[in-house]
């Protein structure tokens, strides 16, 4: 997870990511698990990190906005 999230600082937008709909922000899988960002500025901002298949990290998302 950590490397992934080192590899996400240097190439925010990889092609391994993917944008979410009607939203700033982007999401990449890992494993089980799943981190979804924003980028502004070529800047990776608010990571959060939750297993896939709950949709925790959504739920934190939308909390967020």
């Amino acid at each position: 997870m950590a490397v992934r999230l080192f590899d996400l600082l240097h190439a925010p937008e990889a092609s391994d990511t993917s944008a979410l709909k009607n939203s700033p922000y982007r999401r990449a899988d890992v494993g089980e698990y799943r981190i979804v960002y924003r980028v502004e500025d070529d800047v990776l901002l608010e990571p959060l990190i939750g297993k896939r298949n709950d949709g925790d990290v959504y739920k934190r998302l939308g909390r967020m906005g």
